[in-house]
């Protein structure tokens, strides 16, 4: 039997030997300049300053993921706007951890708009780069950032069916950041099964299809998805609301060959309902030299598991 490679294993040992070769950094009292890891990517995302068009000033600053400002002066209606999937990778091709992230936004009618925003890292900070329209009441599936390539798996609908229809028909749209604007650069849709095989781009994607942003789950939760990522590994965290990891593992996707879907189960301990992150990532071998990996993050309201 083949032995099946643990990455996380594997993780813990460059982490061992980083830490020994930083004491001895640190005791020659040399600087060492920390990478961002997706807790501190997380905090930002959740109170960047967002593009829309859906306020008055054409911009949406969120507190803990979500924005709200009155739909007009004195008006009891609502502009809500909040964080759904988001997901980190290079997209301006500077080899810099930047985000793409979707937007669910209310303007106080009855649409539910979907959008894409490209973050570009700029001096530690997150600047919103370019800002591309999804749809009206879609479902998004997944989406991945990798080597300047931003890809959306998202469910809509028929052009003859109502917005009251749920949204069954996949598609595939991929954006680049081009001249300041998001630009939609190819894709595919059809009215079978979502397709995770070549039709998807021949890039390293990692793309959760189930659970969906902001879904409430219990512990022993299933979770499946559509990768392409070397040696075919998918890694997995749950972090808890104040980022620290309650639960951890890795499984097999496409690699190599192509798109492959993978599955999994998540077990958590929580004395307490709460808000968390799932992220579903490819650990990134190069150690910073190449493409950040890509990364898919699902925000989940967790039932209690005490």
């Amino acid at each position: 039997m083949t032995a099946i490679r643990n990455p996380l294993a594997r993780r813990r040992m460059i982490l061992a030997a980083a830490a020994l070769v930083a004491s001895a950094l640190f005791a020659a009292c040399v600087d060492v300049r920390v990478s961002e890891d997706s807790g501190d990517a997380r905090s930002a995302l959740e109170s960047a300053t967002y593009l829309t068009e859906n306020t008055r000033d054409g911009t949406a600053t969120l507190e803990g993921g979500e924005f709200r400002e009155q739909a007009a002066p004195g008006s009891a209606t609502e502009v809500v706007i909040r964080l759904g999937k988001w997901s980190l990778g290079d997209i301006d091709g500077q080899g810099a951890l930047d985000a793409a992230a979707i937007t669910v936004e209310d303007p106080g009618g009855s649409g539910t708009f979907h959008y894409l925003h490209a973050l570009i890292s700029e001096d530690d900070d997150l600047r919103d780069a370019g800002v591309a329209f999804l749809g009206d009441r879609i479902r998004i599936e997944g989406v991945s950032a990798h080597a300047g390539v931003i890809t959306v798996a998202m469910l809509d609908r028929r052009a003859d069916e109502p917005y009251a229809a749920p949204p069954s028909v996949p598609v595939i749209r991929q954006f680049r950041l081009q001249d300041g604007e998001l630009t939609e650069v190819g894709g595919s849709d059809g009215d079978g099964a979502f397709a995770c095989d070549s039709t998807l781009p021949e890039a390293a994607l990692v793309i959760v299809r189930s659970p969906e942003s902001g879904d409430t789950v219990a512990s022993g939760f299933e979770v499946s998805g559509c990768s392409r990522t070397h040696e075919s590994n998918v890694v997995w965290q749950l972090l808890d609301r104040s980022g620290a990891v309650i639960a951890e593992g890795f499984t097999s996707g496409g690699g190599f060959d192509g798109p492959g879907e993978f599955s999994f189960s998540v077990e958590y301990e929580s004395t307490e309902a709460q808000f968390a992150h799932l992220e579903v990532f490819e650990l990134d071998e190069s150690e910073g030299q190449g493409f950040p990996p890509p990364r898919d993050v699902v925000p989940l309201w967790l039932e209690a598991a005490p």
